[in-house]
């Protein structure tokens, strides 16, 4: 809805580019905070690979936000595709091999 009502305003989201758009990531918090804080870590780590570039300086409320900005082309993208790059069946790394806690649940 926010980009139909963009578009509907005469901003063209294909004309921006590669500009950065600020994004913001809510976490489950459902963990102790030492592994909230292992598991914000590891989404950001997983995130750079699309160009995730995070902020600095900013309120992560407990390791459950996540700030910062992607290249406008990628951020249409849905992000599951960007976490599963070998598509929506086969995760690009196998669950075996990532680390706790991101390996039991998603984030």
């Amino acid at each position: 809805m926010c980009i139909d009502s963009a578009a509907a305003r005469g901003f063209d989201p294909a004309a921006q580019g590669d500009k950065p758009v600020k994004v913001q990531l809510e976490l489950a918090g459902r963990l102790p905070l030492q592994r909230q804080r292992l598991l914000s870590e590891q989404v950001v780590d997983l995130l750079r690979p699309v160009g995730f570039q995070e902020a600095v300086g900013y309120d992560n409320r407990g390791h459950t936000r996540i700030v910062g900005a992607i290249p406008q082309a990628r951020s249409r993208r849905r992000w599951r595709p960007a976490l599963h790059g070998s598509g929506w069946l086969a995760p690009r790394v196998p669950v075996a091999e990532l680390p706790l806690p991101v390996r039991d649940s998603w984030p």
